[in-house]
């Protein structure tokens, strides 16, 4: 599921063209085993199981959202209400950037 391929192969060395919403991606960043977009309209995309196994362990007995197990990309729900303009994910975890803040000195 890292890959966003979801019927393609396990491993590839050529380059695929993955389907995001026909949307524009403004960010883009991978996990160890997931990775997360943001378009140009805010919206954030997540694929690939790298966090099933962080939100199993959180959440016993509850049921994922799909964006935590999507071998292809699947809007990430709670953002609604949120325009993302940057995405970060390292090994255990995923983060957007919402706005930016400037300081004058």
């Amino acid at each position: 599921g890292q890959l966003g391929v979801p019927h393609g192969p396990r491993r590839c060395v050529v380059p695929q063209a993955i389907e995001l919403h026909k949307e524009k991606v403004v960010c883009i960043a991978a996990g160890l085993r997931h990775a997360v977009a943001a378009t140009a309209s805010g919206i954030v995309f997540q694929w690939g199981t790298g966090l099933a196994s962080c939100g199993r362990r959180l959440c016993p007995g509850q049921t994922l959202p799909l964006f935590f197990t999507a071998k292809e990309p699947s809007r990430v729900t709670g953002l609604e209400n949120s325009k993302a303009m940057c995405v970060l994910a390292g090994s255990d975890h995923s983060a957007s950037l919402t706005g930016l803040l400037w300081l004058r000195a």
